[in-house]
């Protein structure tokens, strides 16, 4: 008998790159808080912005920009939706949800991420099936300061409380891709590694 796995799920994970300035990007972070009112959403606790745009926040987004489009970034024409800082401290965490249907979800660490961001498996929730896959019912990537991850925005997902006395410090944005011809899209992926789980 053999088992296929058929339908997989892209996740993509850019791992932090030689031009990433940690200290000049906390210092960014906090100056966009002390100016931008705080909302809530799904964050209980903590500090996160109102959408913002490239005057906004120029370093995050050069170092943002050059992960999607370096060689080892998005292989589809793309462009970032939407965007806004996330500030933790102690006990901060956010609830499940999702970005909506049609694109992607992307986070970028400005300190470490300490595998507190989750995802869940909506693809296969019956324990038998997990066990038969050898899957969990969820997800929970490493990233490090400097790396930035993508999904599909439709998964839920949400962040553990930090349990950290210093900040966590991440924004989070969406991605849409824009539409081209098929011969472009297919020269577009075929420059990208693309990586099957086991």
């Amino acid at each position: 008998m053999s088992l296929y796995k058929l339908f997989g799920v892209p996740f993509w994970h850019i791992k932090v790159k030689d031009t990433f300035d940690q200290q000049a990007l906390i210092d960014e972070a906090h100056a966009i808080q002390a100016t931008d009112k705080k909302r809530i959403v799904s964050n209980r606790g903590g500090w996160q912005s109102g959408f913002l745009e490239k005057e906004d926040c120029p370093l995050a987004w050069e170092y943002i920009r050059s992960c999607l489009e370096g060689n080892d970034g998005i292989p589809l024409r793309h462009k970032i939706d939407q965007g806004w800082l996330n500030i933790n401290k102690e006990g901060h965490y956010n609830q499940v949800h999702t970005h909506g249907d049609g694109r992607l979800a992307a986070v970028f660490y400005v300190t470490d991420g300490m595998r507190k961001l989750g995802i869940l498996n909506t693809l296969c929730t019956d324990q038998a099936h997990l066990q038969c896959l050898d899957e969990g019912e969820c997800f929970y990537p490493e990233a490090e300061a400097g790396d930035l991850l993508m999904f599909p925005s439709k998964l839920p997902h949400w962040v553990e409380a930090h349990n950290e006395p210093t900040e966590r410090i991440s924004y989070a944005f969406n991605i849409s891709f824009l539409e081209i011809g098929v011969d472009e899209n297919k020269k577009l992926r075929q420059n990208t590694n693309v990586k099957h789980g086991t």
